[in-house]
Formats: structure tokens, C-alpha cells, sequence
């Protein structure tokens, strides 16, 4: 992230503040948890999957947050908890390397998208836990 980045000196970019909401540090918390982008994108993601709660930290998201989810939330979650990681990453990315801001509805469709194309990776015996999430999707 930026701010080991800066720390070391290897960072090219004049500061450490995190490229897609301009409001801290780059952190792995901020980027995926706070950053204004991705709280967005959490807050509309959790009706349509039903969290109890969105994690507030990277720790928290593989730890308590996993943990307290009910056995038939833990697939569906955990999918789009990795897709909503990835899909921030690489926008954070396309910015910082290519100038192109990729806007709150096109990262939500691009989230859907792969969570839909991912569907066929899960094990037959495991898909009616995904039902609910693929209709709201």
C-alpha cells in the first residue's frame, strides 16, 4: 500500500494519501474498508447478500466477521468479499497507472458480474446456498 510505500521511499507519487477517495493514507484498511469508494460499495453490497455488518478492517473481515455469519451466509459472503477486494484493487490500480476512475455503479456491475461468472466454480452440493444471492444479484 502507499503508506509502506512512502515509508520506504519507494513510493513515486508526491504523497501517501490513497488515490481513490483523496481523504487518508493508503492502508490496506482504508483502501478496502474505509475509503469512502469502498464503504459504498459495502453499504449497498450488504442488503443484497445480507450481512450483519460490513468489517471494518482486513483482520476483522477473516476473523470475526467470517465467524459471525451463519453457516448458510459463510459461501455467498466470503465470494463476494473476495470479489469486492479484487475489484477495488484493481480500480485503485487502473487510476494510479492508467488515469481511469472507474465510477461506484460500474464497479457494483463489475462485482455482480464476476460474482455470477464465478458461480460455476462451486461444488453441485454447495449450490442451493447460493440461490438467494445469485436472484437478488
Amino acid at each position: 500500500m502507499l503508506d509502506t510505500l512512502f515509508a520506504c521511499g519507494w513510493n513515486k507519487l508526491p504523497t501517501a494519501t490513497c488515490l481513490l477517495s483523496y481523504s487518508d493514507v493508503e492502508s490496506c484498511d482504508h483502501l478496502f474498508f474505509r475509503c469512502s469508494i469502498a464503504k459504498g460499495l459495502w453499504n449497498r453490497l450488504e442488503p443484497l447478500f445480507v450481512f450483519s455488518r460490513a468489517s471494518s478492517s482486513c483482520s476483522g473481515l477473516w476473523g470475526s466477521w467470517y465467524h459471525e455469519l451463519s453457516p448458510c451466509r459463510k459461501l455467498p459472503s466470503m465470494l463476494i468479499a473476495r470479489i469486492v477486494l479484487w475489484q477495488i484493487w484493481i480500480a485503485r490500480n487502473n487510476y494510479m497507472f492508467n488515469s481511469v476512475f472507474i465510477s461506484m455503479p460500474a464497479l457494483l456491475l463489475k462485482i455482480c458480474y464476476m460474482y455470477l461468472s464465478w458461480i460455476p466454480t462451486v461444488p453441485p452440493k454447495k449450490m442451493h446456498r447460493l440461490e438467494e444471492s445469485i436472484a437478488a444479484v
